[in-house]
């Protein structure tokens, strides 16, 4: 059975049926049949509550072929006879003929010699293969209450009629007219899409505070439909239905309930294994043949890998100053969330910086076109959690999600068309937390200090930091382990760390807004004099071609890889240490000590993973001045204690947080 839209109330159904009141008579049959006729069926609105919703005539049941009636006739509590009559005609249309299954003697239907003449005939539809009823009661088995089709009904529509006139009013080959009524209720379901990007429903899941679907009993004789055995419906559609951003749309599905004392549904719709949250709808119980309107006015905050932002304005003339790397995007380019955090907010407001470097956050007088954001790159754990993605995007702001519990290392990015404007790392490591005043052995206080090296997931001495290049604000992996290995932490999400000569970018000048748009490549030094990713010429030798402000050793700079308000950590911090080491890892810090892994690094020549579980080397904010070179710690697992050293810039080391 089919129809649009949803019924509230049927109307008169008129049919012809053969009653057999004798099971062992010799059945007649008439030649040609005469087939049941059913007429159109109507729907008009009900009353009594606001949410109804009036619907005019043109919501007509369609009827399907193969579509059965059920009718009884009863003396008192017995059954006298059943027949079940079956579509003759008319499938698709308003109007149905249904001829009985099994052709009796017409005259069966008027019997002089019954006892007596006042049986009374009932129906119900659709009917299902169960036993002949021995009272007036019928099992109703479980079915899907939820039709796949946009225009359907559930088969858990119950429809019961009583004949308008019983047997003794009949006249020998006539036949009982029936007026069809619903026994169960629907419910039309509305949802608000609040979100700025489109939203896809792959399930729907109802729960009351009472039995709405499962077993029911019919009473065939009053009509009454029992409570179910379930309170909950749970409805994964044919193809997913899909709302556009800022829609609201009605739920192309009629949901239907069996009558109860139900006063909350809670309904809860889930993309994929994500459920949003659920949004409960009051109710003063469920009546049978009614339609129940309801808006779920839900914030479909939908974690998405990819989004698009809407409302943006397009002005021309940025590029130029894009090259000339004035511009930059959000306050930080790394956000922090501790494994308990299910939500964080990153700032991605367009900025200009005075000399293309210092954070001067001055708004500039245009605006880019940020089209879109998504998630770059993720570790394993965020990657296959259902409930990590972006559920908020505009011009300012990315709101990005993930189940508590959940920790590891991302990476988003925001993007004009195909072209990456700017990328930001997510960090959730088990343990989010600082160190307050921290003082280093050599005096030097900070005001806060990072307990974890930027990457470190389960905690000090467990894992090992993610690798940057001096300079460079995007993480370039880290190493699988703390054991001995070549192998970095795979990434999921279609991108890859791979590698690219500095002199093989392309680029004129230098390299750094190559490194801003390909934020997982590893650049390899150019050559044997500056040893650095920045210089993008073979012929770049002087230092003058190379470029200390990249990081500052006092406040963030644009492309300083920390969480806002903090930057990377000055030589300072560990100047002056005359701490041991646990297992090859190295502490340092007058009262409060801070951990420092062996974590290895990649190498300049080729992005190698190398001397993890021997070596641990940390960048710190400074460019040695008159050199190629920048300074970090570095130790080893022998007897060698933490010490200030010089490196060259195209070597990925770990980096701590400090402000």
């Amino acid at each position: 059975m089919k129809t649009k839209y949803i019924i509230l109330t049927m109307a008169l159904a008129a049919m012809t049926v053969s009653c057999n009141k004798e099971q062992d008579k010799a059945a007649v049959q008439p030649n040609p049949p005469q087939a049941l006729k059913v007429g159109e069926v109507t729907f008009s609105s009900s009353t009594g509550e606001a949410t109804k919703v009036g619907l005019a005539s043109n919501n007509s049941l369609y009827w399907t072929s193969g579509d059965q009636l059920a009718i009884y006739s009863y003396n008192d509590d017995d059954i006298v006879c059943q027949d079940v009559a079956t579509l003759f005609s008319g499938e698709g249309s308003s109007t149905g003929r249904f001829a009985p299954e099994t052709y009796s003697d017409y005259s069966s239907w008027y019997d002089p010699d019954a006892v007596s003449l006042d049986y009374d005939f009932y129906a119900w539809y659709p009917f299902t293969s169960v036993e002949e009823p021995a009272a007036k009661v019928v099992s109703i088995p479980s079915v899907s209450p939820l039709q796949t089709e946009t225009t359907g009904i559930g088969s858990y529509l119950i429809c019961w009629a009583k004949a308008e006139t019983n047997k003794s009013a009949l006249v020998a080959g006539t036949a009982p007219n029936f007026a069809f009524a619903p026994k169960s209720a629907l419910l039309k379901l509305t949802v608000q899409n609040s979100s700025g990007y489109a939203i896809t429903i792959n399930s729907i899941n109802l729960e009351a505070d009472a039995n709405i679907s499962g077993d029911a009993n019919l009473n065939l004789g009053t009509g009454v439909l029992s409570d179910g055995s379930r309170s909950v419906i749970t409805y994964t559609p044919a193809s997913p239905i899909v709302i556009a951003a800022g829609a609201k749309s009605l739920v192309p599905v009629n949901i239907s309930m069996l009558p109860c004392a139900a006063t909350n549904i809670a309904v809860t719709l889930k993309q994929g294994e994500t459920s949003f949250p659920s949004v409960n709808l009051a109710f003063s119980g469920i009546e049978s043949g009614k339609v129940y309107s309801k808006v779920a006015n839900a914030s479909l905050t939908i974690p998405r890998r990819a989004v698009d932002i809407v409302n943006v304005t397009t002005q021309t003339g940025t590029t130029n100053v894009l090259e000339a790397n004035k511009l930059y995007y959000g306050k930080a380019n790394c956000l922090v969330m501790g494994a308990s955090d299910t939500q964080g907010t990153l700032n991605i407001q367009l900025f200009e910086s005075s000399d293309g470097f210092a954070r001067s956050n001055i708004t500039p007088s245009f605006k880019t076109a940020v089209t879109s954001a998504k998630i770059i790159w993720a570790e394993s754990a965020l990657y296959n959690d259902a409930n990590f993605g972006i559920i908020g995007a505009d011009l300012k702001t990315l709101t990005i999600s993930k189940s508590s519990g959940i920790t590891g290392n991302a990476l988003v990015g925001i993007y004009q068309g195909e072209d990456l404007l700017w990328s930001y790392h997510i960090w959730c490591p088990s343990d989010d937390s600082a160190y307050t005043d921290f003082e280093s052995e050599k005096g030097t206080v900070f005001e806060s200090a990072f307990k974890l090296a930027l990457g470190q997931i389960a905690g000090e001495q467990s894992d090992a930091y993610l690798y940057y290049q001096w300079g460079r604000k995007d993480p370039l992996g880290r190493a699988a382990s703390l054991s001995s290995t070549t192998s970095l932490v795979s990434i999921y999400g279609g991108a890859s760390f791979t590698t690219v000569a500095a002199t093989s970018t392309g680029e004129a000048t230098n390299n750094l807004a190559y490194a801003r748009k390909n934020p997982t490549k590893y650049i390899t030094q150019n050559n044997e004099t500056l040893y650095d990713w920045y210089p993008s010429k073979s012929t770049m030798t002087a230092q003058s071609n190379q470029e200390n402000r990249l990081w500052n050793t006092a406040a963030a700079t644009i492309y300083d890889p920390c969480p806002e308000g903090y930057h990377v950590a000055p030589k300072t911090l560990w100047e002056g240490t005359t701490s041991t080491k646990s297992s090859g890892n190295f502490s340092a810090g007058k009262d409060t000590k801070l951990w420092y892994v062996l974590g290895g690094s990649r190498y300049r020549t080729d992005g190698s993973v190398h001397y993890v579980s021997s070596y641990g080397y940390y960048w710190s904010s400074e460019a040695v001045p008159s050199s190629v070179n920048a300074y970090h710690l570095y130790f080893n697992s022998g007897s060698d204690l933490g010490r200030e050293g010089t490196g060259y810039r195209a070597y990925g080391f770990g980096v701590r947080c400090v402000k």
